[in-house]
């Protein structure tokens, strides 16, 4: 391992209060976010760190490879905030109508048993 890459690691393990070990496909897929069947697509692509296999069936990664992919993954930017904003308003009276209808049918209710 050169210089360079062994400083990256030591770099994002501190920034993180970790030290390195081997962490499981559960604790994988709890630090990234992303399901056992979409890693490995991913893996097979050549998009994510590579899994070291300790046995038959069991693979495992380098916590650091892990935290410095998740750091260097594109971040989606929201560009078209004023839509959601819009889309908000749309549900929050599409919300409002139907509580409106919900007291208007238990109100009918009511009055159908008083009758």
């Amino acid at each position: 391992m050169n210089n360079e890459l062994f400083e990256k690691r030591a770099g994002i393990l501190k920034l993180y209060g970790e030290e390195e070990r081997l962490i499981s496909e559960t604790e994988r897929c709890r630090r990234t976010g992303i399901s056992r069947t979409t890693w490995w697509r991913m893996q097979k692509a050549g998009q994510t760190p590579a899994a070291s296999s300790i046995c038959k069936g069991k693979s495992r990664w380098l916590l650091s490879e892990i935290l410095l992919w998740i750091n260097s993954v594109p971040r989606i930017q929201i560009i078209s905030a004023p839509l959601m904003v819009k889309r908000r308003e749309e549900i929050n009276c599409l919300l409002v109508v139907l509580c409106s209808r919900q007291t208007n049918r238990s109100n009918h209710h009511e009055l159908q048993a008083v009758d």
